[in-house]
C-alpha cells in the first residue's frame, strides 16, 4: 500500500478533520482515506449505478 505525507495543513483544517473523524468513529488518518476514496469510487462506478443515487 502506498504512503503519503501532507505538510502544512492549516490548523483549522486539521482541527475540522479531527472533529469529523471523531463524529465518524475513526482516526484522522482513516477519515482522510475515506475523504480521498469517495469521489474516486463514484468516478469509477458503472453509469447505471449512478441512477440508483438519483
Amino acid at each position: 500500500m502506498g504512503m503519503m505525507t501532507i505538510r502544512s495543513i492549516p490548523d483549522e483544517v486539521h482541527n475540522a478533520l479531527k472533529a469529523r473523524a471523531k463524529q465518524n468513529h475513526r482516526s484522522a488518518e482513516a477519515e482522510v482515506r475515506a475523504i480521498l476514496k469517495k469521489p474516486l469510487d463514484q468516478q469509477t462506478a458503472p453509469k447505471w449505478a449512478m441512477l440508483w443515487r438519483i
